[in-house]
């Protein structure tokens, strides 16, 4: 296991994949343990299907664009406790996450020809430049999704994962992509498959790339995209939150035509359900 400490909280991933485990918090008394819920395993056929009290924490965080607390629970505070920050602090209501998940802000950063690509502890850092304005339907953005796939999981320790898929020409890292991944001082390599490549990094365990080997893409955790907006993590000047086509994500095989990726695979099946709906919405109300 590999310890990253932040503020109080230590944070613990393996050491191998990579895989976010527990956060132990040492600011409570007693101390507080977190298991990521990717990580937990049950054997019945239901998973962990209605064994969690779960609660959204920290949406402060993203106040910027609302990040997916618009798609959580279908938006809705009834059946899931919401807060702005720890459990103690107020609660989100619904209208004002309507408000956050409006497109008000998505304009800044249109003009911005490179966006910064970063982790926690700033191990790895690299950029990534805009694709041509024709690139994928016109958008000239990135596709994005989310991803409930047992892999993606497993390896992360997150039951949804969230990938933009970008180009390697687009891709902006000294002296090359294949130096960076070979670069064992700061990424750690994991294979899931005989075909797809995992990179993490060393330090604070955040997930960076997935590749499936011999494609012209990657995949790029989103989390790690600094928007010029603080707290929208939806990145929409660089981002399209759409079904990503086949043609993008160039391998067949591996391709969803949902908004979130391999519902089928879920340990929580409501749960995932319930953001893919909310999603769903989401892109209803914007005319999608």
């Amino acid at each position: 296991m590999v310890r990253y400490l932040v503020s109080t909280c230590e944070r613990w991933s393996c050491k191998r994949c990579g895989a976010s485990v527990i956060n132990v918090d040492k600011a409570s008394d007693p101390h507080e343990w977190e298991v990521a819920t990717g990580a937990l395993n049950f054997d019945d056929a239901k998973g962990l299907e209605g064994k969690l009290d779960r609660v959204q924490l920290w949406v402060a965080d993203v106040k910027g664009d609302g990040g997916a607390v618009g798609w959580i629970n279908k938006g809705r505070l009834k059946g899931m406790d919401r807060r702005w920050q720890s459990r103690r602090s107020d609660v989100v209501s619904d209208e004002t996450v309507k408000e956050l998940m409006t497109p008000q802000a998505r304009v800044a950063g249109d003009d911005d020809e490179r966006l910064q690509v970063q982790c926690r502890c700033q191990c790895v850092q690299f950029e990534i430049k805009r694709p041509d304005k024709n690139y994928n339907g016109g958008t000239g953005k990135f596709a994005a999704c989310l991803d409930a796939c047992n892999s993606c999981r497993i390896v992360t320790g997150f039951e949804v994962t969230s990938w933009t898929v970008v180009p390697k020409d687009c891709i902006v890292i000294a002296p090359n992509l294949d130096a960076f991944l070979g670069d064992g001082s700061r990424l750690g390599h994991y294979q899931s498959s005989s075909n797809t490549s995992r990179y993490f990094c060393v330090k604070c365990g955040a997930a960076v790339f997935y590749y499936r080997h011999g494609t012209q893409a990657v995949g790029i955790g989103t989390g790690l995209l600094e928007s010029t907006i603080e707290g929208a993590v939806r990145v929409e000047a660089w981002l399209d939150w759409q079904k990503v086509s086949k043609e993008l994500w160039s391998d067949e095989s591996s391709w969803s035509p949902h908004l979130v990726w391999f519902q089928e695979d879920a340990v929580d099946a409501h749960f995932v359900r319930e953001v893919a709906e909310g999603m769903r919405l989401w892109e209803k109300e914007r005319g999608g």
